[in-house]
């Protein structure tokens, strides 16, 4: 009977225990859902939060371009609607110089713009039409050809210059380069550093060269001065005429009742500055006369001519060497009074 009464209470012991174990159980579980729903608020914030960081961003990703004329690199635009999802096979608008282009987005929303500008700065404007947005971007086009103008003085040793690249930017060499100036063509071929030179041997005045880049396709224009080593002063407007410092005008005896024109010129080398003891030949109506420039390099000459006095233009030539140069002159008749 003892026996009994231990072996019951052992059962109970053992059925309590088990009671406290399932409640226990039921305990862990409730506290690790609990655990789990802080995870999921901030899961929840942070999407909430990359969403409106890609609704906060500009709905076109671009950059500026800078090419060289006619390679294949074109203008890129990506495009997304407001919720940041880039926009696919969508329509949209690329405005370069004035002229619109329509063009179709890709699968990742990017859309692309062909370049084939001549070489220069463009402004491009890309247009989004689910979002509104508009983004410019400048283009820049380098030219396959690089030169520059020139102004040089009659026969002298300088060089009209030129360098040619092809498509990628890099320099042409031992290739082809046609050259037109005053009508007239010109081939030449590039050096080790793809450098051109064209000689100038031009009378005085302006002239245009044009240079084709027979690789790339294009022509680029300079223009070229070639200015006359003798320069004629204007006296008709004399306040205009800047002497050097030191210089005085020389006193010039005239005949009376002689009818004259005046001419005054300057002698220069081949950079430019005064030449001194120079032979200049002026020309009036086939009167000539011959001087020597001073030590300022300026001659003043007194022609007497057989015309009318007064509001009477005649064209004065002036020659040193091979230069030459004109200019109209007034003729006047000296009275003494």
């Amino acid at each position: 009977m003892k026996l009994k009464k231990i072996v019951l209470i052992l059962l109970l012991t053992l059925a309590l225990f088990s009671i406290s174990s399932v409640s226990a159980q039921k305990n862990i579980d409730v506290n690790t859902t609990n655990n789990i729903n802080p995870l999921n608020e901030v899961l929840i914030d942070e999407t909430i939060a990359t969403s409106n960081e890609l609704t906060n961003k500009s709905s076109i990703i671009s950059n500026d371009l800078e090419k060289y004329y006619k390679d294949d690199k074109g203008f890129c635009a990506t495009f997304y609607n407001e919720n940041g999802t880039p926009l696919t096979n969508k329509n949209i608008t690329f405005s370069v110089n004035g002229v619109s282009y329509i063009k179709t987005t890709d699968n990742n929303g990017t859309a692309k713009l062909n370049i084939n500008l001549e070489s220069g700065n463009y402004t491009i404007i890309s247009y989004n039409p689910t979002t509104n947005e508009t983004i410019t971007n400048n283009i820049t086009v380098l030219s396959s050809i690089n030169g520059n103008d020139l102004t040089k003085y009659f026969k002298n040793a300088t060089q009209y210059s030129v360098t040619l690249y092809d498509k990628t930017g890099k320099a042409l060499v031992n290739k082809t380069v046609r050259f037109n100036i005053n009508g007239i063509f010109y081939e030449r071929k590039t050096n080790e550093k793809g450098v051109a030179q064209l000689n100038i041997n031009l009378d005085p005045g302006n002239y245009i060269v044009t240079v084709y880049n027979l690789i790339t396709g294009e022509e680029k224009s300079n223009n070229i001065n070639v200015v006359s080593r003798i320069q004629l002063l204007d006296l008709n407007n004399a306040s205009n005429v800047i002497l050097p410092e030191g210089y005085v005008i020389p006193v010039m005896f005239i005949g009376n009742g002689k009818a004259y024109a005046q001419c005054r010129a300057t002698t220069l080398d081949e950079k430019g500055n005064p030449l001194a003891n120079q032979l200049v030949t002026f020309n009036i109506n086939g009167i000539i006369y011959k001087g020597t420039t001073d030590k300022f390099g300026i001659i003043d000459a007194i022609i007497y001519v057989n015309a009318d006095w007064g509001n009477t233009y005649h064209i004065c030539t002036a020659t040193f060497g091979e230069s030459f140069a004109s200019q109209t002159v007034i003729v006047k008749r000296f009275v003494m009074g």
